[in-house]
């Protein structure tokens, strides 16, 4: 059985812990509304003031010309790009809207479940 000023100690421990969990919250509540405040302190707020028009000219990148390493990068990309939309019907239908326009024949597209079935091994020689 507890005496009277262990009950005593547990009150006040529970009390500062209350009292401490309130004075953090308020503390991080003022830490949230100061940056805040700092966020949005250099923002002029006067709508009467036009604002200011910057008239740079855009500059124009020179023209990329194609060379032999980009057409051959190009190619590998493409044959990548097939052999992965084309590797089954569900990825074609998901990556490709128009297949006419990458030159692939919806007819090629491995479906259904033989695509994906493994392939059986070989019947033994004397069956």
């Amino acid at each position: 059985m507890e005496n009277c000023s262990q009950i005593q100690i547990k009150s006040i421990v529970e009390k500062a812990s209350h009292t401490l969990k309130k004075l953090s919250a308020a503390l991080l509540a003022f830490i949230m509304l100061f940056a805040a405040a700092c966020k949005f302190g250099d923002i002029d707020f006067d709508v009467t003031k036009a604002p200011q028009q910057q008239t740079q000219e855009p500059t124009q990148e020179p023209a990329h010309e194609k060379t032999a390493a980009d057409e051959a990068f190009e190619a590998v990309d493409r044959e990548v790009f097939i052999s992965v939309v084309t590797s089954s019907g569900l990825t074609f239908h998901q990556f490709v809207k128009d297949a006419a326009s990458f030159g692939i024949a919806e007819e090629d597209i491995e479906r259904g479940w033989e695509c994906m079935a493994l392939p059986l091994p070989a019947p033994p020689a004397g069956a």
